[in-house]
């Protein structure tokens, strides 16, 4: 008869044993809402693609499997002013987002990240007209895709013109030309 109750003892010790899982709500880093393009801390763009740093954002990395974008990828959302912002990318220390062109002519927004684990507390970021900026290989080396089937690079001192409409262009937007 005394192992069954040596038994039991020894499971109730183990259960209370095990620690208790408490993940944290996410934070956003102060300064780290920046265009995703040259990471350059700063105002942001409607309609352009930016980068939120912090920490406890995600409980994985996850790409958007395509358009439209998502609201929500992998239990994670984020809204600007409280719109929901469509995600491209999402990892515990990046997320990578569209920023919603309803937010044109604003000069400043709340942001915050909601996971599984809570919300973070809003962060301001700051809205302007324009912005530009070229996304790069390595921090050097410009990198246009043509109709996303071709690749070229370009090097420091070189200069091109492409031009095309972009499908994150809204429809009364002229088409695009860099020169």
């Amino acid at each position: 008869m005394r192992k069954p109750l040596l038994c039991t003892t020894a499971l109730l010790f183990l259960q209370l044993a095990l620690p208790l899982a408490i993940e944290a709500a996410p934070a956003i880093t102060p300064g780290g809402i920046v265009n995703a393009a040259s990471f350059v801390q700063g105002p942001i763009v409607a309609g352009s693609v930016a980068a939120i740093f912090g920490t406890g954002l995600a409980s994985s990395a996850v790409t958007a499997p395509g358009t439209p974008l998502p609201t929500t990828l992998n239990n994670v959302s984020v809204t600007m002013n409280g719109t929901p912002v469509p995600l491209l990318f999402v990892s515990p220390s990046q997320i990578n987002i569209q920023v919603p062109w309803n937010l044109a002519g604003m000069s400043q927004v709340q942001v915050a990240v909601t996971n599984e684990s809570g919300s973070s507390s809003p962060v301001s970021a700051n809205l302007i007209a324009v912005a530009p900026a070229i996304f790069t290989v390595d921090g050097k080396q410009a990198v246009s895709s043509i109709a996303v089937t071709r690749t070229y690079t370009f090097n420091p001192g070189q200069t091109s013109r492409a031009w095309g409409r972009s499908p994150i262009l809204p429809p009364q937007a002229p088409p695009l030309t860099l020169l």
